[in-house]
């Protein structure tokens, strides 16, 4: 896994649901996660005061301590995609006015 560039190695919280999030190839970028609000099964009881407290989980994505106790990870490749991208394969909610890309580095 070390030579790809999509994990994640820092997130930080920028207020509300909006994480600063930084990949191994140097790529950072502003998401606004409010997109998993609102949303059934895993999701259902994400609030903002969670996503504010994202970490660095599994050495390599981002995960959300639950009420419940469990992590609710991200799939790292994914968050990737919609930032170099600009797209989204799944049917999560994200669309690219959702992330600032803040550096990219040359590919």
């Amino acid at each position: 896994m070390s030579g790809l560039p999509w994990p994640i190695v820092a997130v930080e919280s920028c207020g509300g649901t909006v994480l600063r999030i930084s990949h191994r190839d140097g790529t950072v970028h502003e998401t606004d996660m409010a997109y998993l609000l609102g949303k059934s099964g895993v999701f259902a009881a994400l609030t903002p005061e969670i996503i504010a407290a994202a970490t660095v989980v599994d050495g390599d994505t981002i995960g959300f301590r639950m009420p419940d106790g469990t992590i609710l990870d991200l799939a790292p490749d994914a968050l990737y995609e919609h930032v170099v991208d600009g797209r989204c394969d799944g049917s999560c909610g994200w669309t690219p006015e959702n992330t600032t890309v803040i550096h990219e580095p040359a590919r």
